[in-house]
């Protein structure tokens, strides 16, 4: 169970990653008219893949080593319990989660405004080459 409960951890991680990194490929990281929401959803589908993927891996490693301790779960355990007990556990974690999600934010919408700088600079360069040229 341990094992599957894994491998569904990397398969959860993959797909939301595959699917944002899709997604800003087609859009070339443009954050401007049309392309604006698709970008937005697409680095929210990259910030949802690191997120789920170490929450889902935090949740497996952790439901494993209490399945060691005792051979069941009490009857009465729901979601709200272990979201409470995790939290009580490591009470650090969601702020670093946050943090990192953040920083990943803020490096792409960087990364894009360079490219998008570099893109006017480079029609810059061709539409003065031209203008030079009809002038000739």
């Amino acid at each position: 169970m341990k094992t599957l409960a894994r491998i569904g951890t990397g398969l959860s991680f993959l797909f939301f990653l595959l699917a944002g990194v899709v997604l800003l490929a087609a859009t070339e990281f443009r954050v401007s008219g049309e392309y604006l929401l698709v970008t937005a959803l697409g680095l929210f589908f990259v910030g949802k893949a690191f997120f789920a993927g170490t929450t889902l891996w935090l949740a497996v490693e952790k439901r494993s080593s209490e399945a060691n301790d005792r051979s069941a779960s009490p009857p009465g355990m729901n979601w709200e319990a272990f979201v409470r007990r995790f939290v009580q556990r490591s009470p650090r974690f969601l702020l670093y989660a946050a943090i990192g999600l953040v920083v990943l934010f803020f490096t792409i919408v960087a990364i894009a405004r360079l490219r998008m700088s570099l893109e006017n600079q480079s029609r810059e360069e061709v539409k003065s080459a031209t203008t030079a040229e009809g002038v000739k």
